[in-house]
């Protein structure tokens, strides 16, 4: 099954992402047009305070018109090793320096519309430093007993949350 790109033209562009358009001939011979965001790579982080909480952040998206419950993450800048961006966004968002991480997968966030893809880690060996939010972030940190997962489950989540909260539940003694 093979597709044949024609022509692709950047429609809108800012600091985050790219959309697309793109004319494409399927394998049946018809052309078609797609619309799609392009280049942008996420990090997402498992945390836990030496004292064994789970480190989630609670802010407000916008999109939704409501806050949510998230583990720590953000977007890889250009150019930027994505285990150190891992390691930046984690200790930006809850003021916790992790001096080891290990990823745990990565997947692609919604290959329909868009090439974005998203690395999800386990940080290790937390040490307490000092929050340092961008300018136009704003989020409560959370410190939260594995025992509290359940319920937060049952809440509205994002992807990587619910993976990662999935995770910890399959993969992680209580």
């Amino acid at each position: 099954m093979r597709y044949k790109h024609i022509k692709k033209e950047k429609v809108f562009e800012n600091k985050h992402f790219a959309i697309y358009e793109e004319d494409l001939i399927l394998p049946n011979g018809n052309q078609v047009r797609w619309t799609f965001l392009q280049n942008y790579i996420a990090v997402g982080v498992i945390a836990f305070t030496p004292e064994g909480k789970l480190l989630l952040v609670k802010q407000y998206r916008p999109a939704l018109k409501q806050e949510i419950i998230e583990i720590p993450a953000g977007l890889v800048d250009p150019d930027e090793d994505v285990e150190k961006a891992a390691m930046r966004e984690l200790e930006e968002e809850t003021g916790y320096r992790a001096n080891k991480m290990i990823k745990v997968c990565e997947y692609f966030r919604s290959p329909g519309l868009s090439s974005s893809k998203m690395f999800i880690y386990m940080a290790e060996d937390l040490v307490k430093t000092n929050q340092n939010l961008d300018e136009d972030e704003f989020l409560e940190v959370l410190e939260v007993d594995v025992k509290e997962i359940d319920e937060i489950l049952k809440t509205p989540l994002d992807g990587k949350t619910l993976y990662a909260l999935s995770y910890i539940k399959s993969n992680l003694k209580k």
